[in-house]
Parts: structure tokens; C-alpha cells; sequence
């Protein structure tokens, strides 16, 4: 479907969140290396390694896995990750991520919101960073899923957060948890 999708702006000149994206990558990566190791890759290169054991990537109509949604996660698993962005791509001594990854993660695009695949609020993403005018480190960046659940890592406090949750609730500001744990724990 995203494939398919007509191009509307020149590359590099705008800026829309999509996870399309994510769902074209994806079917690069299943177009080279064919289906049978494909579908093994994330466990095997990713999940397995970090001891993400209870991970469920599901795949759109064609088979293509979708990656930048419908990863179902329990707290630990989803803490894991935050955590191997913690450490630079590290785990346990071990590099699973290439180098530099992780800081090109938290690079802003050009429209200074969005690094590769996480928030960045310190560049201007969701205004509601800066809940109860505690504001919130300017190192912290974010994994936002669409229900309301996150994926917060600050490497300046050395903490990871999830938040699960079956619906955003929109009366209660998102990130009054992450401010109310800092507030909590010192510095």
C-alpha cells in the first residue's frame, strides 16, 4: 500500500509523520534477504539478544511486517529496548546496533521534531513535554505508540519508562508521569 502511495513533495523538503515509512523499509529488507530469514531477523538479531522474549511483530496484508506499529510488547520487553538505547546500541558488552545508530536516532530531521523512529522534544515534538512547568531533560527522547503508550529514555538520569495502556487518555497530559517520576527520584 505505502508503495503504492503517489509522491507528494519532493524528499527532504517536508515533513509528515508516517509509519509508512517504517512499512517500506521493511519490505526492502524483506525483498533482500527473502522470507525465511526475514521473519527470523528481529528475533534473531534484535529480541533474542536482549532478552525481548515476549515480542510479537505482526505483518500488513502482504506479509511485510510493519515494525513502526503493531509490536506487542509486554513492560519488560519494551524497558529492554529503551535500555539498549540507554547504553548506545550496547548489550552487555555487546554491540547490537551498528555504531552511531543510536545518535542518529536522536538526530532531528529536518523538520527538528522526529529523529529515526523516536520524539525528540528538545527539538519541539508534542508541545506536552513540558507538563505542569516541570520541564522535561533536554536529552530525553521517545517512542509514542497509538493508544498512549511510550517508550521514555532521559540518558541524563540514566532511566528508562514505559507506559502501557489500553487508551490515551486525553484529559490527563502524557508526560505528567514522566515529571512526577523525575520529581521523585534524585538527582
Amino acid at each position: 500500500y505505502a508503495m503504492d502511495m503517489p509522491l507528494l513533495n519532493q524528499p527532504d523538503t517536508t515533513w509528515v509523520y508516517s509509519s509508512g515509512n517504517t512499512v517500506m523499509l521493511s519490505l526492502i529488507l524483506r525483498q533482500a534477504y527473502g522470507d525465511d530469514a526475514y521473519y527470523r531477523l528481529p528475533h534473531k538479531e534484535l529480541f533474542g539478544k536482549i532478552g525481548m522474549n515476549n515480542t510479537i511483530l505482526e505483518a500488513d496484508p502482504s506479509g511485510t511486517l510493519v515494525g513502526g506499529a503493531f509490536v506487542y510488547a509486554t513492560a519488560r520487553d519494551y524497558a529492554r529496548f529503551g535500555l539498549l538505547y540507554l547504553h548506545g546500541g550496547v548489550w552487555q558488552g555487546e554491540r547490537i546496533l551498528p555504531r552511531g545508530w543510536v545518535k542518529y536516532g536522536r538526530t532531528a530531521t529536518a523538520r527538528k521534531k522526529y529523529g529515526a523512529h523516536w520524539w525528540l522534544p528538545s527539538a519541539g515534538a508534542r508541545n506536552e513535554a513540558k507538563d505542569r512547568g516541570r520541564p522535561l531533560p533536554n536529552d530525553m527522547f521517545f517512542a509514542w505508540g497509538f493508544e498512549g503508550q511510550a517508550i521514555v529514555v532521559i540518558p541524563s538520569r540514566d532511566l528508562v519508562v514505559v507506559r502501557l495502556g489500553l487508551a490515551y487518555f486525553r484529559n490527563i497530559p502524557p508526560f505528567d508521569y514522566v515529571s512526577d517520576i523525575l520529581a521523585a527520584i534524585p538527582e
